[in-house]
């Protein structure tokens, strides 16, 4: 957000500075577009250019890319950069999309939009990181599925025990439909949608922003200007806050629908403590198979680096000393990404949403 701000303050001095606008009649709408490259600058002349025909300018403004605020005869035009090719957006249609299907449910990467391909394009090919050839053909034939993860904190006699992780999904569960296919067979599948997948040459993470002005569809006095700079500064902070209640909201929602599915706790939707023995029993089950070595080493005085041996009876033991713990768990949505790469050959990755910055 800090960076918002600075850029808003190079907007308001630009916009001071600026002798770059057109004279024309003041009865015409007044067009404020934000401009930060050589590109942005040619499609906001153009654009400036259908002042006097409002319909035409929206059109074409819309099939640019750009955002339209409509005020008092005056229309801000917003470059997509600031909101299409956000990850924030491609992030709130990725979740908008794995709310259509139920966890451990797969489907393909054909339903994914542009934006979320270059989203998931840059994180497998950067973060992960995964070979270029296998994220191309997993973005251009491979299934996407989601589930969750699960970390508690359990408190028990004074004493913390954190990060006890594990996955509430099986990946090995899900079944893809590639039994009977083959590399060869794809190849139509792959080649018909090559031109919707983003190349590395495509793909930008950011556009380097080294100055950023605004460009006015005729000549307005220098107060006005500063008025519709810091107008048009607001509605671009104002779309960032939309994009980022909205995800919140969404990736709530995910979460929500996992600890329902699986018999969770509601509590854990506030990270509230619970009763170890109000939790499902495949959890107890889990839980006490995690700690079993912890309350073995405390009750023998085995140091930490020390190497023991888990038994039943320790695990057993174990979930009889939890009976009183209280437990704290907080569930985060995975995705998954899996399909063929070679003759006969799946391969997963699992990355959690966190990723996707």
């Amino acid at each position: 957000m800090k960076r918002m701000w600075d850029i808003g303050i190079r907007w308001l001095v630009a916009c001071v500075l600026s002798q770059e606008v057109a004279f024309a009649d003041s009865t015409e709408p007044l067009i404020v577009v934000g401009v930060a490259t050589q590109e942005e600058r040619a499609t906001a002349e153009r654009l400036i250019k259908l002042a006097p025909n409002p319909a035409s300018l929206q059109t074409q403004a819309k099939a640019e890319g750009y955002k339209i605020i409509q005020g008092e005869n005056v229309y801000y035009l917003i470059p997509p950069r600031y909101w299409r090719d956000e990850t924030m957006f491609a992030r709130n249609e990725l979740c908008e999309l794995l709310l259509v299907h139920s966890p451990m449910q797969p489907f393909s990467v054909s339903q994914l939009t542009p934006p979320v391909l270059n989203m998931l394009f840059r994180l497998m090919t950067t973060t992960v990181p995964v070979p270029k050839e296998t994220v191309e053909r997993l973005l251009t034939s491979g299934y996407l599925w989601w589930g969750g993860s699960l970390t508690v904190e359990v408190q028990l006699d004074g004493d913390t025990y954190k990060s006890i992780s594990f996955h509430l999904d099986r990946d090995e569960s899900v079944n893809l439909p590639l039994s009977s296919l083959s590399i060869s067979d794809e190849q139509e599948a792959i080649t018909s949608r090559n031109q919707q997948f983003p190349t590395s040459q495509s793909v930008q993470r950011d556009i380097k922003v080294k100055e950023e002005s605004l460009l006015f569809s005729r000549e307005i006095p220098q107060h006005l200007r500063i008025a519709h700079a810091k107008a048009y500064l607001e509605w671009v902070l104002y779309g960032y806050e939309e994009m980022r209640k909205r995800l919140e909201m969404l990736e709530e929602n995910l979460r929500d629908n996992l600890i329902r599915i699986h018999g969770l706790p509601v509590e854990w939707q506030e990270e509230e403590y619970v009763d170890f023995s109000t939790l499902p029993q495949w959890m107890r089950a889990e839980i006490a198979s995690r700690l079993a070595g912890n309350f073995k080493r405390k009750a023998e005085g085995i140091s930490r680096q020390s190497v023991i041996i888990v038994e039943q009876d320790d695990i057993q033991r174990a979930l009889n000393l939890l009976v009183g713990a209280k437990v704290k768990g907080i569930v985060s949505p995975r995705l998954v990404i899996g399909g063929l790469v070679k003759d006969r050959v799946v391969e997963k990755y699992a990355f959690s949403l966190d990723m996707l910055d």
